[in-house]
């Protein structure tokens, strides 16, 4: 359960964040997960559930935001988006080979903080 260890990572960056700015509460975390990182959205939010008692992000709400998987083939410049995000390797739609790029679809990160 990688989840717990990444929930908390982004957590304590949003806490550091609002921190910084002064703030006095977290009403909302939005992360930005990845269909191609292994995350489970379901071990995100219990971990999440668990880790804001006794913080500035008490009561907060957790917004994941999916990030579809978009590829890029370095043989036929172009751009696609994969059918299945759970392959380690990408085929290009168009000539078939395995070397396309990921662009997007394996990160996990924080993409807003809302605070009071």
């Amino acid at each position: 359960m990688h989840e717990l260890g990444l929930m908390q990572t982004a957590l304590e960056a949003a806490l550091t964040e609002a921190q910084a700015h002064g703030a006095t509460r977290i009403s909302k975390i939005s992360l930005r997960v990845g269909e191609a990182s292994g995350a489970d959205s379901e071990v995100l939010r219990m971990g999440f559930a668990a880790m804001i008692h006794n913080t500035l992000a008490a009561g907060a709400v957790l917004a994941i935001e999916p990030v579809p998987v978009q590829c890029f083939c370095p043989t036929c410049q172009i751009e696609f988006f994969p059918t299945r995000a759970d392959d380690l390797y990408f085929e290009c739609p168009t000539c078939h080979r395995f070397d396309a790029h990921v662009r997007q679809g394996r990160e996990i990160c924080v993409g807003s903080v809302e605070v009071t």
